[in-house]
């Protein structure tokens, strides 16, 4: 059984994929490292306010997004609905905004170290199925 540094088992036919250093790396880029690990993406039955006009800088919580895409899209698929739902206030945004993309931070902060990974099946080709409920059900 060898494992290489791209997290591939030749004994076992798995594929592992993580980006903790990236996230890492995000964590500390928006001040975020030192915060609590949060066990929830967002907090039950936030209330994001549509707003005329920003409260707060928007270019600092437009990073934050973009950081959190990227994670989002390339190994982390568990954050895509409270990232969405962030997205909808990309241009109006207010503290309540900010408090919940801090939220996503402090997440990321216990989860870092989650992988996806992917094993061969030679035996019958049966397709990925995947499960998640990241809004608890409440969409």
């Amino acid at each position: 059984m060898k494992i290489d540094r791209l997290g591939r088992n030749s004994g076992t036919k798995k594929l592992s994929i993580c980006q903790k250093q990236y996230a890492k790396t995000i964590l500390e880029q928006h001040g975020m490292s030192k915060y609590n690990p949060a066990r929830t993406l967002m907090v039950t039955n936030t209330q994001l306010p549509v707003l005329t006009e920003p409260e707060v800088d928007i270019t600092e919580y437009q990073r934050c997004i973009r950081s959190l895409m990227y994670l989002m899209v390339c190994t982390c698929p568990d954050i895509a609905f409270a990232v969405r739902v962030l997205l909808c206030h990309i241009a109006s945004l207010g503290h309540v905004h900010m408090q919940a993309i801090k939220q996503v931070f402090c997440y990321l902060c216990g989860t870092s170290k989650y992988k996806l990974e992917f094993q061969t099946d030679n035996t019958n080709n049966a397709p990925i199925i995947a499960y998640i409920d990241s809004d608890w059900a409440g969409d």
